[in-house]
């Protein structure tokens, strides 16, 4: 599929598979010179160049945008086995998986050269390069280069997970986890490129202080990264979802849109389950109810508390027990009520004659026939 015709966002291409390819570039789809369309729910595979960019060619101010896309087994003899993209071109990336494809040179997903790569909520895994140094990387910038890279997993890639090749890249990484590359996991080739390294899981040599003897670098910005493993669910067969107990739930930026306003009040800083962002491209989804064992409404699906557990007794303000019953979702209490507080604290008024029961403009309580014995018999 070739676009060159200076289509923009609005020339959409969906719902295909496009296998087979080969060509000198872009052996699944060919973008230039101004082409910027739209490409989603497409599975590009199998395809295979005698240069660049083995399932997605794009050169000359071409912005495609990918949405939803698997690119997968696709190969390349240079650069690119997934993507190649260069001369101020913007290519952005959204919910997709970036699998398996190889590059003979660099770039065994994504090849990028004086352009910038928007990556957002997307997989990059088991990715090869076979360039004989560690220029490799699943992602590799060159000259003049930006990456915007948010809520990424790039795992299991051979050589690097992201190479910058020179000094003149910036990368901006949030919300990722960059683990379990063979080589390293964020190279560089000159000393002095720009990372912005923020809330990932991730070992870089430039953040880690211990390994630079307390060395600082003013080039390199590292904020809340964890070097763990992310102890992803079953990535040997393919499930790259976070499990249970792994450091990277709830551990992305408190407040990723930078307006001042965390998680907690700013729905635009919460995963779809309303909690902290995770980090990676698949969020856990976290359960809540119940988690209390002896309470008549425990779940055992539930994973935090919400504060909803009730059991088969209940207490008032003052400390008495009543003994209750469940009735569809709702508890109700088997004995009388004995409580003379509000759950304020403040007494309920009590001892009122005739008149200022007639007069009476709050709540108040009797026991049966004046009789404080009843109390015990009727409740209040």
């Amino acid at each position: 599929v070739t676009f060159w015709g200076q289509e923009s966002s609005n020339a959409l291409l969906q719902g295909f598979t496009i296998t087979n390819g080969n060509y000198d570039d872009g052996g699944g789809i060919y973008c230039r010179e101004n082409s910027s369309p739209t490409l989603k729910n497409l599975i590009i595979k199998n395809n295979t160049v005698s240069q660049d960019g083995g399932g997605i060619y794009c050169y000359d101010n071409a912005d495609p945008i990918i949405q939803s896309v698997i690119l997968s087994n696709n190969s390349a003899s240079s650069d690119g086995g997934a993507i190649f993209c260069s001369l101020n071109s913007t290519i952005t990336i959204k919910n997709s998986i970036l699998k398996d494809n190889v590059a003979a040179q660099k770039g065994g997903a994504v090849f990028i050269y004086d352009d910038t790569l928007n990556i957002v909520s997307s997989l990059v895994v088991d990715n090869t390069t076979n360039w004989s140094s560690n220029n490799g990387g699943a992602i590799h910038a060159q000259t003049d280069a930006v990456l915007n890279i948010t809520n990424v997993t790039i795992y299991g890639n051979s050589k690097s997970g992201i190479f910058h090749e020179n000094s003149d890249i910036t990368s901006n990484i949030t919300n990722s986890i960059i683990y379990g590359n063979t080589e390293e996991q964020i190279g560089n080739y000159q000393y002095g490129t720009t990372v912005n390294l923020h809330y990932s899981i991730v070992d870089y040599y430039y953040c880690n202080d211990d390994a630079n003897g307390g060395e600082t670098y003013d080039f390199v910005d590292c904020e809340g990264n964890i070097i763990a493993d992310p102890l992803l669910t079953d990535p040997d067969n393919d499930d790259y979802s976070l499990s249970s107990n792994s450091p990277a739930i709830d551990a992305g930026d408190p407040d990723l849109d930078g307006d001042g306003d965390d998680y907690t009040i700013d729905t635009d800083d919460q995963d779809p389950d309303g909690t902290q962002m995770d980090m990676g491209a698949y969020y856990y989804h976290q359960t809540f109810g119940c988690t209390d064992p002896t309470a008549i409404n425990y779940d055992p699906n539930a994973e935090n508390n919400d504060g909803s557990c009730y059991h088969d007794v209940v207490t008032d303000i003052d400390g008495n027990e009543y003994q209750a019953m469940q009735i569809g979702d709702q508890l109700w209490m088997k004995e009388n009520l004995k409580v003379t507080h509000y759950n304020n604290g403040d007494e309920i008024p009590t001892g009122l004659d005739n008149d200022a029961w007639t007069n009476a403009t709050e709540g108040a309580y009797a026991i049966y026939d004046d009789d404080p014995a009843n109390a015990d018999i009727y409740g209040n």
